[in-house]
């Protein structure tokens, strides 16, 4: 720890943000063509889902039932956009 340095580095370097994703249907899931749409963004990072083919899913109404997150990070903030 005593390489990292006492306060952020200004100005940052990236850009990023958590997206949470909803559900707006309830059922069996057959198939889940947007995550590799999500996947293919250039600011992709990281999907974390449980969802796959034959999950049953059911309405978000909640921060704890939303179906998953993905983290999206890119050196420039308007291409993140």
């Amino acid at each position: 720890f005593s390489r990292l340095p006492s306060k952020p580095v200004s100005p940052f370097k990236a850009a990023g943000q958590e997206v949470i994703l909803v559900c707006c249907a309830r059922g069996k899931v057959k198939a889940t063509p947007g995550f590799e749409e999500i996947k293919n963004l250039e600011s992709f990072v990281y999907l974390e889902t449980g969802v796959k083919p034959g999950t049953f899913v059911d309405y978000t109404t909640d921060l704890f039932t939303g179906i998953g997150s993905v983290i999206l990070m890119n050196q420039d903030a308007e291409i993140l956009e």
